[in-house]
């Protein structure tokens, strides 16, 4: 029923921010700006204990990323522009570890159940990547399906398996990934709407 500061004194933006699931960390995004400009170098991660009010920081040069916690919150995936590649936080010990290096800053990835396992694919609209699958324990990750143009990554409630949008020229296919083996099974694939088609396009799924 009221407003209270949580954070200050940052010299700049804040422009991203995540609580961890069990409330108990928040994950926070800032860069030093001037001007209405914002400088990659000076972005950083911190994350807020708001128990006692610590704030620590986990990177000094991070650039603009994303944050995607397990849902055990014990562990802070994130991504950085800088150094561009996949990393993850263990948020008891506070030490990083780098899952994967890619070429491009930006990566989609989403935490199984469990909290053991971590899907992640490149930058979905920078074309091909491989489905990457790491491990919270071992930090090992291992390419489990071949380069596609990958678009979503979405769990089963078992973790047994992965749905993803898979792009082709000509159609987006919906495909069921299975973990023990990297087998794939597509459930049905769509047309895909060329852009002078799309609003027309859009109508008829919506009348459907």
């Amino acid at each position: 029923s009221s407003v209270q500061q949580l954070i200050g004194g940052f010299p700049g933006s804040l422009y991203d921010h995540s609580w961890s699931p069990d409330g108990k960390w928040l994950a926070v995004f800032s860069a030093w700006s001037e001007g209405g400009i914002v400088y990659d170098r000076a972005d950083k991660l911190d994350i807020f204990d708001p128990s006692t009010g610590a704030l620590r920081t986990i990177v000094s040069e991070i650039g603009q990323g994303n944050l995607i916690w397990s849902p055990d919150s014990q562990w802070l995936a994130f991504t950085k522009a800088i150094e561009s590649g996949l990393f993850m936080l263990n948020v008891n010990t506070f030490t990083v570890t780098e899952l994967l290096s890619t070429e491009h800053g930006y990566m989609l990835a989403a935490w199984s159940s469990d909290s053991q396992w971590l899907a992640s694919i490149q930058n979905p609209f920078m074309g091909f990547s491989p489905l990457y699958l790491a491990n919270a324990n071992t930090a090992m990750t291992t390419e489990l399906v071949p380069a596609a143009d990958f678009r979503s990554i979405a769990w089963s409630p078992d973790g047994t398996q992965i749905m993803t949008t898979v792009y082709e020229e000509d159609q987006a296919k919906l495909v069921i990934v299975n973990l023990s083996d990297g087998s794939t099974r597509e459930l049905f694939g769509i047309d895909r709407v060329d852009v002078s088609e799309r609003e027309y396009g859009f109508e008829h799924i919506l009348e459907l």
